[in-house]
């Protein structure tokens, strides 16, 4: 039987861990719920499932209001900026630029081995860290990184310095590989705010959109990467639950954080221009657009998130 005291401390910790009081998580007092009759463990830890404060169970970790202690200690590369180090001028390496930010911040903060590279300049030792990521993941010159090429390259990047993991995960509508669990066809704003929490790290594959209103669709004829870094306050420092914070590798994309807010599209389809391609059509009131404090592509309509992506470690 789980005691009064050691549902308390066990519960004051957590909350100081993550900086969210109990009373602010809608708990209810465990006397009254044992004054209900619920005095068996089992129901009780349904009961803490049910609540809320586990919504990041996969990762065990609860979801505070807002995150951004990584916004500032993780780093954010210009994916273009350092011609004569990444490949082709670093144009099309908005993937492994968005990676190399989080790798960078862990190995920062217990993974020391994920970046191999120690540069007086930090940002050269990034930036050849970039380029190597680019060539496990395969990038292309004229296509970047596809979500499959970039789990397949960043698993090969992991076994090499033998760092376990705990899993990979996705949600939306892009291929993966098997290896990489799939928990949802469609991006969820909740699923984005966990996989930011702890040592978990997470990036976002953005497609450039253009809205045709004769048809209500909307056309891509681009994508970009971005990593995740926190949520929940915009750049006045306000709360605000709609905002995820990002950093953009993007040479167009001159400040650090950006905070935009996730916005549901109501209506229309999702179409695209490429007549080679097998993506089909589908309705656009599944995903979720990215707007606000965000710098979209010259010429694009929308931002809209085609998946995102995770590395739990």
């Amino acid at each position: 039987m789980i005691t009064l005291e050691i549902w308390q401390a066990a519960l004051r910790s957590r909350g100081a861990e993550l900086g969210v009081e109990p009373a602010r998580r809608g708990i209810m007092n465990r006397r009254d719920f044992v004054k209900k009759g619920a005095e068996s463990f089992a129901v009780y830890h349904l009961f803490y499932l049910a609540s809320g404060t586990l919504a990041g169970a996969k990762q065990g970790l609860a979801v505070p209001e807002y995150f951004t202690e990584k916004a500032n200690s993780t780093p954010s590369i210009c994916e273009s900026c350092f011609p004569s180090i990444v490949k082709w001028g670093g144009k099309t390496f908005c993937a492994p630029a968005a990676v190399s930010n989080s790798l960078v911040w862990l190995a920062n903060n217990g993974f020391p081995s994920l970046q191999p590279f120690h540069d007086d300049n930090p940002q050269v030792a990034q930036a050849r860290l970039v380029n190597m990521l680019g060539d496990v993941m395969g990038t292309s010159e004229h296509s970047g990184t596809s979500p499959s090429s970039v789990f397949s390259g960043l698993k090969q990047f992991l076994d090499d310095r033998h760092v376990k993991y705990k899993r990979m995960a996705a949600v939306g509508w892009r291929n993966v590989p098997e290896f990489v669990a799939v928990d949802d066809s469609s991006v969820k704003f909740g699923w984005l705010k966990e996989g930011v929490l702890g040592n978990s790290s997470e990036w976002i594959l953005i497609g450039w959109y253009k809205y045709d209103s004769q048809t209500d669709s909307y056309r891509i004829y681009d994508g970009h990467w971005m990593t995740v870094v926190g949520f929940g306050k915009n750049r006045a420092g306000r709360n605000d639950p709609e905002v995820l914070i990002v950093h953009d590798p993007a040479e167009r994309a001159e400040r650090k954080n950006y905070y935009p807010r996730i916005i549901p599209l109501r209506h229309g389809t999702l179409t695209d221009n490429d007549p080679k391609s097998h993506d089909e059509a589908r309705p656009a009131n599944l995903a979720l657009s990215i707007s606000g404090d965000v710098v979209l592509k010259p010429g694009a309509d929308f931002g809209i998130i085609q998946g995102a992506y995770r590395l739990e470690l």
